[in-house]
């Protein structure tokens, strides 16, 4: 039931979905493909990758924008672990007369995140190819060299991954520079820890709303980090995916 409800969002919602289609199947290992969505958004990604699933996770189940985390015109967007620009891609279109802010350390990744602003016209976007973290530096990730794209972290998860450096900042330095954070999507992958437990109240007073994907790595905890936001004067809905990810939605209490 879940299969065919997927594919009936599928088909819905894009339009090139024979290529789809073909991907799910395994029919296009190695290929690159254009996804093309009826609302006219264009997206180069790599086929037999795990990029079809990142599709699916914006586009067709709205796991960062459910009702209530809407992205409004004149938005301050903030994508860390942006990966190849699914989702900065949506926040831009959203946020048209606004900003986006996107970070992806890996060089593929970014690679393929320009490659996709600059097919859809896109002009509000600022990119860093770096990774964010508690302090500027440098910062060994474990990059996978298999189909799984977007499973690259500052813990060894699988025989696949090998160690890249990548320039880090500082999130605390980043929000020294703007005075708000409307709309803050997070996924890297374990990083998500030092970013949060390094700002205090009032940094974290800046941001609006967060939609994040969290994982428990080595000593990371979504839980513990879902009460660390509550006590930060933000309201917290928790939803686990199973025992080693889930999301978290905040929305700062005005």
């Amino acid at each position: 039931m879940k299969k065919l409800k997927t594919l009936f969002k599928v088909i819905k919602n894009i339009k090139t979905y024979p290529t789809y289609l073909k991907d799910y199947f395994g029919f296009s290992d190695g290929d690159f493909l254009i996804y093309e969505l009826r609302n006219g958004i264009k997206y180069i990604i790599r086929g037999g990758s795990t990029d079809r699933f990142i599709v699916n996770e914006v586009w067709l189940h709205k796991s960062y924008t459910p009702k209530g985390f809407e992205i409004n015109p004149q938005d301050i967007v903030v994508d860390v672990g942006a990966h190849i620009g699914i989702f900065t891609v949506l926040a831009a279109k959203k946020a048209h007369k606004g900003k986006v802010f996107c970070f992806e350390p890996i060089k593929e990744n970014a690679k393929f995140l320009i490659k996709n602003i600059k097919l859809n016209n896109i002009s509000n976007v600022i990119l860093e190819n770096k990774a964010v973290s508690d302090k500027k530096g440098q910062l060994k990730i474990y990059v996978s060299k298999s189909k799984n794209k977007g499973q690259n972290s500052i813990h060894k998860l699988a025989k696949t991954q090998e160690p890249e450096q990548v320039e880090k900042i500082s999130f605390k330095d980043f929000l020294k520079k703007t005075d708000r954070i409307d709309f803050l999507k997070m996924d890297c992958e374990g990083s998500e820890y030092p970013i949060f437990y390094s700002l205090n109240k009032n940094e974290l007073s800046k941001i609006k709303k967060i939609s994040l994907e969290y994982h428990n790595y080595g000593s990371g905890n979504g839980e513990d980090l879902g009460r660390f936001l509550e006590k930060n004067g933000f309201k917290v809905v928790l939803k686990k995916e199973g025992n080693q990810f889930g999301t978290i939605y905040a929305k700062l209490i005005q």
